[in-house]
This record gives C-alpha cells, structure tokens and sequence, in this order.
C-alpha cells in the first residue's frame, strides 16, 4: 500500500494512503494520519509511523488492528464505520492511547468482553461513542 500526501488547511496535514505517492511512503514523522472511505484492509504500513499520535479510521474494511502495537506514541484512535472489526486486544499494549472513539452503531461488532478487557488494560482510557 503506497500513500499520497495532500496538503489540509486546518491543523495537520491529510494523508490519503489510498493513492500512490511520488516516495512511495508516508514520512516517518507523520503525527496525524486520516484514512477515508476506502477499500484498505491492511494496515501494515502504519507499523513504520513511530511518532503517530493521532488515527482516524472510517468506512474500511479494517479488521485487523495488530499493527498499531507499534505505535508508542498513538493517544487518541477513532475507528468507526468498520463492520469487519471485532478484536480490540492488539491495543491493550499501548501506554499512551488515552481516547478512543467510535460511532454508535459499531457496538454491535465489538464485544463487551473487548471493551472490559481493554479497560482493564488502560485504566486512563477514555471509550467514546458518538
């Protein structure tokens, strides 16, 4: 999977991992990653983003969140509008992720048992359903 980076206006830059990018890969000081609307499943790439802090992922066919057990600096993760997510358990070992947010309707993917134990994981988490 190969990124394009666009410029955003607001506070960071946008950066659309379904288009390929003149590098090829998305810059390791990435802080702030969007990821839109899109046929992505695999999210391997973002194992190389060490200064990620900020993920959003929306309407994807994400179903396997194990590569972000690399992501030491991730703090806040959205994930929503991803019906093929149940497993929350590779975030368990992530100290700093402090917000995690989903729509609600996706309670119905992810078990209680999930949030329970990831709770239970990181006690300062706050989970959000909006």
């Amino acid at each position: 999977m190969t990124p394009t980076i666009l410029p955003k206006k607001r506070f960071c830059d946008f950066y659309d991992i379904r288009k390929p990018s003149p590098t090829g890969e998305i810059p390791q000081s990435v802080v702030r990653l969007e990821i839109f609307n899109g046929s992505i499943s695999d999210l391997s790439p973002l194992r190389e983003l060490p200064n990620l802090q900020y993920l959003r992922i929306e309407k994807s066919l994400v179903n396997d969140l194990s590569p972000l057990s690399n992501l030491p600096n991730l703090s806040s993760l959205a994930l929503r509008a991803i019906p093929e997510l149940t497993d929350l358990t590779p975030l368990n070992g992530l100290p700093k992720l402090k917000r995690l947010s989903f729509y609600n309707e996706d309670k119905q993917t992810i078990s209680a048992e999930q949030f329970d134990f990831l709770k239970k994981a990181l006690p300062d988490i706050d989970i959000i359903f909006t």
